[in-house]
């Protein structure tokens, strides 16, 4: 299983590694979304327009097509993900 696939549940919060553009720059965001408004988050995400820290806490950003590796083993760590 990927990282990505093993970090979309953990500590109690859906965690969601989002990918957009911002001010015409790609970015990613790995944000833990708050359960309960996980659904508010689901019919937002379909406008393609959102505050993502309105639905959660951002726990990493950054610049760019995919997050870097460093990032990644990071969170790995951080919310101990095999």
């Amino acid at each position: 299983m990927s990282f990505i696939s093993q970090i979309l549940s953990q500590e109690g919060g859906t965690v969601r590694y989002i990918k957009a553009v911002e001010n015409g720059r790609p970015a990613w965001f790995f944000v833990k979304l708050n359960p309960e408004q996980y659904s508010q988050y689901k019919k937002a995400i379909k406008s393609r327009s959102l505050e993502l820290k309105d639905f959660g806490e951002i726990i990493a950003s950054g610049w760019g097509e995919e997050a870097p590796k460093d990032v990644i083993d990071e969170l790995k760590r951080q919310y101990d993900i095999k």
